[in-house]
């Protein structure tokens, strides 16, 4: 389903705010990428077992379910656009540096650790209109 704009009808999930910025656990949607063979990946831990670091890799099923995706769905080519969006936007951005401008939006710095963050959507369509004379 597609709105107005040419933009899929995208479910969103709400993310709470956390130390180093907003967070989703990503445990269950990875587990289920890895149990169906799209990914895999690899994790170093500390000295106390805690994950300190993941590396996430498409498996060659799932390099061919995206491009079968690609051409086959139209919502499909959105999202890749948009990720290479995001891409040209942040690439250069190292984690710490994503976080002080998470927390240069004041729903992301007033909100308590650990609950829930407004939704910043309408302002950032807003701000990226300003920014780039064209819509988000």
């Amino acid at each position: 389903m597609f709105s107005l704009i040419g933009e899929p009808e995208l479910r969103t999930d709400e993310m709470k705010r956390f130390f180093f910025g907003a967070y989703q656990d990503l445990d269950d949607i990875s587990g289920f990428l890895k149990s169906v063979g799209l990914v895999e990946f690899r994790k170093q831990t500390s000295m106390g077992l805690k994950d300190i670091r993941k590396a996430y890799f498409i498996t060659q099923d799932g390099i061919q379910r995206i491009e079968r995706g690609l051409a086959n769905v139209p919502s499909a080519h959105w999202y890749f656009e948009r990720c290479l969006l995001i891409k040209s936007y942040f690439a250069d951005a190292s984690g710490t540096q994503l976080k002080n401008r998470q927390y240069a939006i004041e729903e992301h710095r007033e909100t308590p650790l650990g609950d829930y963050i407004q939704d910043i959507e309408g302002m950032v369509r807003t701000e990226y209109f300003a920014l780039f004379n064209t819509q988000l």
